[in-house]
């Protein structure tokens, strides 16, 4: 029983190191395009260059994924083969991770309202991931919480990596309103401002790229 329980532990803290990089990683790319949907459909159409890496272990997190499925209910050898490389593929991924950290590659978002409302409504289905789990089989003692805990961390979390990117997406999608009365009122503020100053002379660069260069 300690053993599944450390497994089932230890998968969750590694998938749950992935799924806060991947969500750190694609709101900084959501921040870069300045949270825009054109933008945004833009680079993943024309400028999205997926690394060979990441996509071969994409496949094999699928993979992965459909295997729990079908082991979901079944505790035997081959669930237990199957946990194990997932646990390896995690613990390797989370060391390409911590290499970028130390080269300075790690990307990762500005601190802003937006920000962390993102990441904390993103990271929270995490946080759930593990206390369900826990308060299922803590009110039904007919569960075996070895098979439950191996076959659903397995399940769950993979599922957690492969929709990161929808999450954070809809999270944008959510937080777009609270942005956009935060901007209308920083506008609004600037205009009382300009009111103030008659004489002042302004200049306006637009423009999608170059601006922070001029400027």
């Amino acid at each position: 029983m300690e053993f599944y329980l450390l497994l089932s532990l230890l998968l969750w803290l590694s998938n749950l190191c992935l799924y806060t990089y991947l969500i750190l990683d694609q709101t900084y790319l959501w921040q870069i395009k300045e949270y825009r949907l054109d933008r945004m459909g833009s680079f993943l159409k024309n400028e999205l260059k997926p690394k060979s890496l990441f996509s071969v272990l994409a496949i094999f997190k699928t993979v992965l994924l459909v295997s729990s499925l079908l082991l979901f209910t079944h505790l035997n050898i081959y669930s237990l083969i199957l946990a194990c490389i997932d646990l390896a593929l995690n613990i390797f991924l989370t060391s390409v991770i911590i290499q970028r950290f130390i080269t300075k590659k790690f990307r990762r978002p500005k601190v802003s309202i937006r920000n962390v409302l993102i990441l904390s409504s993103t990271l929270s289905l995490a946080i759930f991931s593990l206390i369900y789990p826990v308060y299922l089989t803590t009110n039904s003692p007919t569960l075996n919480l070895s098979i439950f805990l191996v076959g659903f961390f397995g399940m769950v979390n993979n599922t957690l990596l492969l929709l990161s990117f929808s999450f954070v997406s809809l999270a944008v999608l959510l937080t777009t309103p609270l942005a956009q009365y935060r901007r209308r009122k920083i506008i609004s503020a600037a205009k009382q401002k300009l009111r103030k100053m008659p004489e002042l002379k302004v200049i306006g660069i637009t423009g999608s790229y170059g601006k922070t260069g001029t400027k």
